[in-house]
C-alpha cells in the first residue's frame, strides 16, 4: 500500500508528552500519521518488556518535537540556499579572473561559508565499542532487504579460502567449475600460508607449508588465545589466533571435502572481517512512502531485537550466534560475537516525508529516522547478553550525511540531547558519524568534530557525493574536469588528506574510526586485493567495501599493515602548511575548453548517461537503490545515489558552459536507453515517455537547481507506485 492510497485514513494523534519532559504548549498541534507506520510503532513497542514510551507518548514527544525543531531545521537549510546563491553570483563576476585564493576567502568568510577554527580541544566520546577502535574493513548495506542486511551482519566472520578460490583475487581469473579444481586449491592454500607466515609465524622459522602435521606445542604459539577440542586426545576442532587486534580461526575438518585436500586438514580459515556494518536508510535504498518506510524500520528494529529471518532457497537465514572458545591460557571460557557492530545511517537534513506530517507540513524525515532508530536501539539497550547482543558498551551509533557546516553538526548534537532526554536514556547514549560528504563541511571540518566532541565516533571521506558537492559549489566557476580527471584533482588529493589529518590531531582515532571511501567494482576483487592496501597507508582506520567476500579480502590488508602505527607517523604532518591546504581544498576542478577533445567530450557524455539511465531505471521502475550497474564495456560497478549525483552534476555543467548542447543529450539519451534496456533483460522501461526515462532528463539538466537528486527520483518512483 502506497502513502497516497491510504492519506485519507491517517490516524490523528494529540501530542502528549511524557512526564519526564516539559510538553510545548500550542493550541494548533496537530501530527498526522500513516497508519502502517502507526502499528508498526505499536507492534514494536508490545514486544518490549519495559518500553522506553508508550506509544501515544511515542508519536506525542515528536510532536512536540517537531514543533520545537522543524524551524530550525528550514532555517538551517535556507542558510545553505542563500550562502550558495551569493557565490553563484561571485562565480559568475570572477569567472575570468583566476582563481584568487585570498580574495576568495575573505569572501568566504564574509558570508558564514568559512567558520572560525575551534580552540584547542580532543574528542572525548565515551561508552565506544572495541569494534570501533580496531582497524578493519567496514560494509554498508541497503537496510530494505532483509536478506541484504542478515549477511553484511553475518559478516563479520568470512571464509578466506571461499574469498580466494571463489573471485579473481589471486590469479586474476574466477573459477570456471563447481568441481574443486585441485590445481586451483593449492594456490589457494599456497597464499593462505604465505599469510600465516607474515602474520602468526612460528618462533622456529618454520614455514606453515612446510608442516605435515601441527606442533605438539601449538597451543604455545604467541598468536594463539584459543581454542576447541576435537574428538581426538590432543586434537583440535578450532584454533584461535589474534593479529593487529583482529581474530582469526583456523578450523580443522579431516572429514571435510577442503580438509581431505590440505595437509593439515584445514576446511577452513575464519577471518574477523567487517566488525562494523553501516544499515543504510540513505543512499542505497529506495523508500518513497510509508510502505516502503516501514520495510526500512521493520528490518532495522528486527536486526536490534535480534529475531530479523528471510527465506534463502528455502533455508531460514537469521543472525549468527557466538563463537565460544577455551582460553589457552586458563582454560576458561572465550565467547566473541557472531554479528558486525551494526550502524545506522539516517537520511540527511534537507528530505522532507509526508509518512508523518505535522499541521498540515511534512516533516523533516530525519527526524523520523532518529525516533525510530532510537526505538529500535532501544531493544538492544535492553539486552544484557555479553556477546549476543549489538553494542555491549549500552550506545546507539547515527551516522550522518550530508551536513553543511559546524552549526548543522551542532544542531544535530543539540537533536540527539534531546531525543535521549524523550527516552530516558543516559546522556551521550546517542553518538553521531561525520559524513565528510559536502565542500562547507570539508571548509570546516574540525570545528564541525569540535561541535560533536562529546559523541563524535566516526568520519568518512565520501569522495563520490563530495564530488558532486564540489561540482555544483562551483557550478559557475567554468567547465568541470572529466570524471576520471576528478579524482586526481587538487581538491581530492587535499580533501582526503586532510580528513585524516584533522581526524588523528582531534584524537578521534582514539575514540572513533576514521574512514575512507567503497570498493566500487564488486567482480573485480584482485584489483582491490592489489591496490585498496592504499586507504590504509593514508591513515583511514576503516574503508568501505561492497559485499562480505570484499571485506574478508580487504581484512588481509589489516593484518599485513599496522595502521595504528601509520596513524602515529602522520600526527604530525597536519600542523605545517594549514593556510595553503584550505587553498587547495578550495580550488575548482576546472578544465580549458580547449582541453576537451571532441573524442574526451563524447566519450564522457556517453558514459555518464549510462550511469544514470543504468541506475535510475531500476531506481525508478523497481525501487532498487544500490545495485551493479554495467558500464559501456559491460563491467558491473556498484552505483547509488552518490554516483548518480555525480553524472548528473557534470553534465548540468556541461550543458550550461555550452560544452554538449540539449540537443546532443537528448539524442545520447535516447541510444543509450536502448542499450540499458537490453543489459536489463527488457525488464525496465526506457522509452523516451516512460517515467524513467523523463526522470533521467531531468535530473541531466536539473543540476543547477537542485544539487541532490532525491526529489526527482522520489517524484517518479511514486507515479510509477501508484500507476
Amino acid at each position: 500500500m502506497s502513502s497516497a492510497s491510504c492519506r485519507d485514513q491517517t490516524t490523528q494523534i494529540k501530542p502528549k508528552m511524557p512526564s519526564s519532559v516539559q510538553p510545548v504548549a500550542s493550541s494548533n498541534t496537530q501530527l498526522f500519521v500513516d497508519p502502517l507506520l502507526r502499528d508498526l510503532v505499536a507492534s514494536t513497542v508490545a514486544k518490549q518488556d519495559s518500553p522506553p514510551l508508550s506509544v501515544d507518548d511515542f508519536f506525542g514527544s515528536f510532536a512536540s518535537f517537531c514543533e520545537k525543531n522543524m524551524d530550525r531545521n528550514g532555517e538551517l537549510l535556507q542558510e545553505r540556499y542563500r550562502m550558495q546563491e551569493e557565490i553563484d553570483a561571485y562565480n559568475k563576476l570572477h569567472m575570468n579572473d583566476g582563481n584568487d585564493y585570498v580574495e576568495n576567502e575573505s569572501f568566504l568568510k564574509q558570508i558564514g561559508y568559512l567558520s572560525d577554527p575551534p580552540p584547542s580541544f580532543s574528542v572525548t566520546t565515551p561508552n565506544v565499542d572495541a569494534e570501533l577502535l580496531t582497524c578493519a574493513p567496514q560494509l554498508v548495506v541497503p537496510v530494505d532487504s532483509a536478506r541484504f542486511a542478515l549477511n553484511a551482519a553475518n559478516a563479520r566472520w568470512g571464509d578466506l579460502f571461499d574469498a580466494l578460490y571463489g573471485t579473481n583475487a589471486i590469479d586474476g581469473e574466477r573459477s570456471k567449475s563447481s568441481d574443486i579444481d585441485l590445481e586451483r586449491a593449492g594456490r589457494t592454500f599456497d597464499f593462505v600460508n604465505a599469510v600465516f607466515d607474515d602474520i602468526i609465524p612460528f618462533r622456529s622459522g618454520e614455514k606453515w607449508g612446510d608442516l605435515e602435521e601441527l606442533p605438539t606445542d601449538v597451543l604455545s604459539h604467541p598468536n594463539l588465545v584459543g581454542y576447541s577440542s576435537g574428538s581426538g586426545s590432543g586434537s583440535y576442532d578450532s584454533l584461535l589466533f589474534v593479529h593487529n587486534g583482529l581474530h582469526l580461526i583456523i578450523v580443522i575438518d579431516g572429514s571435510s571435502e577442503i580438509g581431505k585436500l590440505h595437509p593439515l586438514n584445514i576446511s577452513s580459515v575464519l577471518l574477523e572481517a567487517a566488525l562494523t556494518t553501516i544499515l543504510d536508510c540513505e543512499d542505497s535504498v529506495a523508500a518513497v512512502d510509508a510502505e516502503d518506510k516501514c520495510r526500512v524500520y521493520q528490518n532495522l528494529i528486527g536486526l536490534f531485537r535480534r529475531d530479523l529471518t528471510c527465506q534463502v532457497r528455502g533455508k531460514e537465514r537469521i543472525l549468527a550466534d557466538e563463537k565460544v572458545f577455551v582460553d589457552a591460557k586458563d582454560g576458561t571460557q572465550i565467547e566473541l560475537p557472531g554479528c558486525s557492530l551494526l550502524l545506522v545511517r539516517n537520511v540527511g537534513m534537507a528530505m522532507y516525508t509526508d509518512v508523518v506530517t505535522f499541521q498540515g507540513k511534512p516533516v523533516p524525515e530525519a527526524f523520523l529516522d532518529l525516533f525510530m532508530t532510537t526505538l529500535a536501539g532501544s531493544h538492544d539497550l535492553a539486552n544484557s547478553h555479553p556477546t549476543n547482543s549489538n553494542s555491549r558498551k549500552k550506545s546507539i551509533y547515527i551516522v550522518k550525511p550530508k551536513l553543511h557546516g559546524s552549526e548543522e553538526a551542532k544542531f544535530n548534537v543539540d537533536l540527539y540531547a534531546q531525543v535521549e532526554e524523550i527516552f530516558k536514556l543516559p546522556p551521550l547514549t546517542l553518538k553521531i558519524g561525520i559524513m565528510d560528504e559536502e565542500r562547507r563541511t570539508s571548509a570546516n571540518l574540525s570545528r564541525c568534530i569540535y561541535e560533536a566532541r562529546e559523541r563524535v565516533f566516526f568520519i568518512n571521506t565520501g569522495f563520490l557525493d563530495r564530488t558532486g558537492s564540489e561540482i555544483r559549489a562551483s557550478f559557475h566557476s567554468g567547465i568541470m574536469q572529466p570524471k576520471k580527471q576528478l579524482e586526481t584533482a587538487v581538491w581530492r588529493m587535499e580533501y582526503e588528506r586532510q580528513n585524516v589529518d584533522i581526524g588523528i590531531l582531534s584524537g578521534l582515532n582514539r575514540c572513533g574510526q576514521i574512514g575512507k571511501g567503497m570498493w566500487a567494482i564488486p567482480d573485480d576483487m584482485k584489483t582491490l586485493l592489489d591496490t585498496k592496501q592504499n586507504d590504509l597507508l593514508a591513515g583511514g582506520s576503516t574503508a568501505w567495501v561492497p559485499s562480505p567476500t570484499g571485506a574478508t579480502i580487504h581484512a588481509l590488508h589489516y593484518h599485513l599493515l599496522n595502521v595504528k602505527c601509520v596513524q602515529a607517523r602522520l600526527f604530525a604532518r597536519r600542523r605545517r602548511d594549514e593556510v595553503a591546504s584550505l587553498r587547495r581544498l578550495l580550488t575548482p576542478p576546472l578544465i580549458d575548453r580547449e582541453k576537451l577533445t571532441t573524442e574526451v567530450v563524447a566519450h564522457e557524455l556517453k558514459s555518464a548517461v549510462q550511469a544514470i539511465l543504468g541506475y535510475v531505471g531500476r531506481w525508478v521502475c523497481k525501487g532498487i537503490g544500490c545495485s551493479k550497474v554495467p558500464d559501456l564495456a559491460g563491467v558491473g560497478k556498484m552505483e547509488d545515489r552518490a554516483t548518480l549525483r555525480i553524472s548528473a552534476q557534470l553534465l548540468s555543467n556541461w550543458l550550461f558552459h555550452g560544452v554538449i548542447t540539449h540537443g546532443d543529450l537528448e539524442a545520447e539519451m535516447k541510444r543509450i536507453a536502448v542499450l540499458v534496456a537490453e543489459q536489463n533483460g527488457g525488464e525496465i522501461d526506457l522509452s523516451p515517455d516512460s517515467y524513467a526515462f523523463k526522470a533521467g532528463q531531468e535530473l541531466a539538466m536539473g543540476g543547477e537547481a537542485d544539487e541532490y537528486t532525491e526529489t526527482i527520483l522520489h517524484k517518479y518512483r511514486r507515479l510509477v507506485k501508484q500507476a
